[in-house]
């Protein structure tokens, strides 16, 4: 089954937590100590994420990171990008040179693929705003 790690799932509550603080800077520490996420690795996530634009770093003594976008213009995908490997349904999705046995006779490849792009759309069309929405996801796993 498809798994957000741990990273993913700290990025996400970290960028509603600093939605709610009406763009001004949050610090590791605050976002840390509210969730209980190890600080060092929440650092890391935050630094992946501020890589990607999706939330600015500020440095100095008033340091942290504050959102620089609408939670509305941040997708689900672009989170997972900034935090995870890419999301793969079996490991040939994304590679002509695929090193598999069953490559050559494969009878799964293509239905893989088109489920590898299902998977991709459905993420990029989920945005922070839904996941703020708590019925959102209820309501899209209803019509699923």
């Amino acid at each position: 089954m498809l798994k957000f790690n741990k990273k993913t799932e700290y990025a996400i509550m970290a960028l509603l937590h600093m939605s709610e603080n009406n763009k001004q800077v949050c610090s590791v520490r605050e976002i840390a100590e509210k969730f209980s996420i190890p600080k060092e690795l929440l650092r890391k996530v935050l630094h992946a994420l501020a890589q990607k634009n999706v939330i600015e770093s500020i440095q100095g003594v008033r340091g942290g990171f504050k959102m620089t976008r609408c939670l509305h213009d941040i997708s689900v995908i672009e989170i997972i990008n900034a935090t995870h490997k890419p999301v793969k349904i079996v490991d040939c999705v994304d590679s002509s040179d695929c090193e598999c046995p069953q490559n050559i006779e494969c009878n799964i490849k293509g239905s893989m693929l088109s489920l590898q792009d299902e998977l991709s759309s459905f993420f990029s069309s989920i945005t922070l705003q839904d996941l703020q929405n708590k019925n959102y996801l209820r309501e899209t796993s209803e019509k699923i």
